[in-house]
């Protein structure tokens, strides 16, 4: 999903760098999986039930992909960004370079299909320019906006979170508050959890405020081992109820999405530290995944085109998908292959323009709080 291989090494170059590519890779597979195995329309397998592996629960419902990746980013950020003095309009036109050639390259297709098929020209434009607030943007681009937005919040969040020890846990109880307002109005928060900052905030904050204690999670296996376990079982609790889908309904009316996004970021951001910590991965294996992850923005964006007609194809055509374990192996291949079209987009659609990104991290070290609104420091967390 959203991804930030451009300001990071090349990959595989620094193993702490690799680590987080390899997160990324993870990231992206568990969407992939959720898109494979449960298709446009609950096919090849039902989205009833759960797999008896609670840990295949994270794929069976891997929208979770979308939290592991929000986590990832505002973790991401903090590290990059960490003790350095940053231009925010520069910061703004790089991060916009980054993301907008292969998104808008799609919103094209998209409108060249729209054309052919008869489609609302009014609501696609329509569409489009709410989608910078609301999730409009079709096939998980919405996620793109709300990381867009995020990007707006960054220099107050990396400001506030060296002046203001508390400020960034304070923020996210006022997001469990606001949500828990929410839900008592409408009776329903699902949609504002899931698909709005109001629900992810709480995982580019967390994600933040890790990175300051990253180093007390630092080979502590028990620790780490004992929350992935926490999180497999809560998933495979949730999936069993009906997940995102059909828990109880849908929307769902129950309280669990008032918190459900604040333990997701919770238990990320935990496993995040630890493995980003804990591992300094080496070898061709680790820089073969360190590629997918590097790739894994085009890979999020473009696989909505293939991923539901392959796997009615494989279904039809090649292997019976219904059963999950089948269907999450198989995905495993598909999701592979789908790194040639993104490296593809990559280094024809979205490469040319790096170029011209500016560079948004200021030579001279922090002293005082600038004066100049357009430039913010970042608190060292060390």
């Amino acid at each position: 999903m959203t991804d930030l291989q451009q300001s990071t090494p090349k990959a595989g170059a620094e193993s702490r760098w690799a680590g987080l590519d390899h997160i990324r890779a993870l990231a992206a597979f568990m969407v992939f999986t959720w898109h494979f195995t449960h298709g446009a329309n609950a096919s090849p397998v039902p989205l009833e039930g759960a797999p008896t592996f609670p840990f295949a629960a994270l794929f069976d419902e891997g929208h979770a992909g979308v939290a592991l990746f929000m986590c990832l980013s505002g973790y991401l950020f903090a590290a990059l960004l960490d003790g350095k003095e940053i231009h925010f309009p520069k910061f703004i036109i790089a991060r916009v370079l980054r993301l907008a050639p292969l998104l808008v390259f799609l919103f094209v297709v998209d409108f060249v299909i729209l054309l052919a098929t008869g489609g609302s020209v009014i609501g696609f434009v329509r569409n489009l320019i709410s989608g910078f607030v609301l999730p409009r943007w079709p096939n998980g681009r919405w996620s793109i906006g709300i990381e867009l937005q995020f990007y707006l919040l960054l220099p107050f969040l990396l400001g506030v979170r060296g002046r203001f020890p508390m400020a960034l846990p304070l923020m996210v109880v006022g997001a469990l508050l606001m949500r828990a307002a929410l839900f008592i109005y409408f009776g329903t928060v699902e949609h504002w959890a899931y698909s709005t900052l109001i629900g992810r905030i709480d995982q580019f904050i967390l994600g933040i405020a890790i990175f300051d204690y990253r180093l007390f999670f630092k080979g502590r296996h028990g620790l780490a081992a004992a929350t992935a376990s926490i999180l497999g079982i809560a998933y495979y609790l949730f999936d069993a109820a009906g997940g995102f889908f059909g828990y109880k309904s849908w929307p769902s009316q129950e309280s669990l999405w008032i918190w459900w996004p604040t333990f997701e970021a919770i238990t990320f951001a935990i496993l995040i530290a630890y493995y980003a910590t804990t591992f300094s991965p080496r070898g061709r294996f680790s820089d073969a995944l360190s590629k997918v992850g590097f790739y894994s923005y085009g890979i999020y964006l473009i696989h909505f085109y293939f991923v539901f007609a392959a796997a009615e194809w494989i279904n039809s055509s090649l292997i019976a998908l219904d059963n999950f374990y089948v269907a999450w192996a198989v995905s495993l291949p598909v999701f592979l292959a789908m790194v040639a079209p993104a490296w593809a987009a990559y280094h024809i659609i979205e490469k040319p323009l790096q170029k011209y990104k500016p560079r948004y991290v200021l030579a001279r070290p922090i002293t005082k709080p600038a004066m100049d609104s357009s430039v913010f420091p970042v608190a060292d967390a060390q």
